[in-house]
């Protein structure tokens, strides 16, 4: 093998471990949001941004419904969520402040803030 085919072959195996790593992350986030759709059959325009401040939906970067939702769910544990689950967040009070947090984002207020109220 040449020097270039064999540098060829380390960029080919390099994007493909990128897209394959991508992936997964794609699928859980595609999981997430048909899983949020079903719980939320009316629901219009959801994304990553539903969850996430950025377009790409990465872990560091969620918004305070991403965040609330970790929270609710666990370390670790919010990363594949079923209608269920997005159900019962909804029915909870992260804050215990007698607002649900569907309340609290319909009312565009924060559901981990106490002194954030709808």
């Amino acid at each position: 093998m040449t020097h270039k085919a064999q540098r060829v072959g380390w960029v080919v195996a390099g994007l493909l471990t990128i897209v394959l790593a991508g992936g997964r992350f794609a699928a859980a986030t595609g999981q997430n949001q048909m899983s949020y759709k079903k719980a939320h059959p009316d629901a219009k325009g959801v994304s990553c941004k539903t969850c996430h401040e950025g377009a790409m939906g990465k872990a560091t970067d969620l918004n305070a419904y991403g965040q609330a939702l970790q929270k609710f769910k666990g370390a670790g544990e919010a990363g594949k969520l079923t209608a269920e689950d997005y159900q019962a967040f909804d029915a909870a009070d992260n804050d215990s402040d007698g607002a649900t947090n569907r309340a609290e984002l319909d009312g565009g207020t924060n559901p981990d803030d106490a002194t954030s109220k709808p």
